[in-house]
């Protein structure tokens, strides 16, 4: 419950964001997995019953290793890779791996993305 004058953060993706995030661009399925995310106007519509809405998007600059990458997705670092079956290899296959996939050396072994909208 939101005391009055108070303010509600809400750090999200829509689907847009989601679908050029490093899971969304290098994990198949990623996107169509995940529909719990709003648009911005849905999500604009959702919060207006509270007062005022004021919507900032921001970029944040990530990097990571592969490595750490997958550990990520070993680890239920997203809920999303729940909704994976649970045979299905969720490393990168090689068809759609950043360049090098996490098995393959030597090259580089760092990723860096932006989320922006």
């Amino acid at each position: 419950m939101l005391r009055p004058g108070g303010q509600l953060f809400v750090y999200t993706r829509t689907p847009e964001q989601n679908s050029r995030s490093v899971w969304g661009r290098f994990f198949p399925g990623f996107t169509r997995r995940e529909q719990r995310l709003y648009c911005d106007a849905t999500l604009h519509d959702a919060l207006a019953s509270l007062g005022p809405v004021v919507m900032r998007q921001h970029a944040f600059e990530r990097s990571a290793t592969l490595t750490q990458l997958a550990e990520r997705v070993r680890g239920g670092s997203y809920s999303t890779f729940a909704l994976y079956p649970p045979d299905e290899n969720l490393l990168w296959p090689a068809s759609s791996a950043p360049s090098p996939a996490p098995t393959r050396s030597p090259g580089p072994t760092r990723t860096s993305w932006c989320r922006r909208r």
